[in-house]
């Protein structure tokens, strides 16, 4: 790949050139902690560079990913990742914001890690901007557009957490999962991944994610849920 700024997983590269939102370490928990692994429609909502879609179409072999992306420059790059990856023809980008776009049909899985805030006035930004979407804005879209057992996949700062409920609710969606997630272990869970369902969910499992240990390390738990995934740090 002709890219100065390249972000590598196991087995596909994205390029960053000019990303104005780039890969963190909330993409790859949101990409590898929502279950996608048996969904055949997947939309990923404000894809950026791509990173979400391609770990989905990575770990739901025989879906078809749609990946949402209105900043024009991001999209652009984001279909150039997808071209040069293995997944290619189960990818499909969008170059729409969320509120002019129709789908086809109802979705298996929905998983996004939206802009929390918009940009400030003495720093403008115009793909956090373009992407920023509420969690009242992503729950109605999903409780529209998900099948009966489908699965919308998001992660907020944890402080947000009676809006996000309050969202879900109204829209009738519940949750299935909500993992608390540390940087470290004296760290306060500021991150929350929420799985939220149609269907009244009774299996509700609350957990907590810490991602590396007082050295710096990745944790087991971490380690488990990343290798299949991400290169080794030696390696980077």
């Amino acid at each position: 790949m002709n890219c100065r700024q390249v972000f590598r997983f196991r087995d596909f590269s994205l390029c960053q050139d000019g990303a104005s939102l780039k890969i963190t370490t909330d993409t790859i928990l949101t990409g590898l902690l929502a279950p996608v692994e048996k969904a055949r429609r997947i939309l990923d909502i404000g894809t950026g560079t791509g990173a979400i879609a391609l770990l989905a179409a990575r770990r739901a072999p025989h879906a078809r990913v749609d990946a949402l992306e209105p900043h024009s420059p991001s999209a652009e790059l984001a279909a150039r990742n997808f071209s040069a990856s293995p997944y290619a023809e189960r990818l499909r980008l969008i170059p729409l914001p969320l509120e002019d776009f129709e789908p086809e049909g109802p979705y298996d899985a929905i998983v996004t890690n939206p802009p929390f805030h918009p940009s400030l006035p003495d720093r403008p930004n115009p793909a956090k901007d373009a992407a920023f979407l509420p969690p009242e804005t992503l729950t109605d879209f999903a409780a529209r557009h998900l099948t009966t057992n489908g699965i919308l996949t998001m992660i907020y700062p944890s402080s947000r957490t009676p809006e996000v409920l309050e969202a879900a609710y109204t829209h009738r969606l519940f949750p299935m999962r909500k993992i608390l997630i540390r940087d470290h272990p004296c760290a306060p869970a500021k991150r929350t991944v929420w799985v939220f369902t149609p269907r009244w969910e009774r299996d509700f499992r609350a957990e907590e994610l810490t991602l590396f240990d007082r050295s710096g390390k990745r944790t087991p738990a971490f380690e488990a849920l990343a290798s299949p995934y991400l290169p080794d740090p030696k390696d980077l």
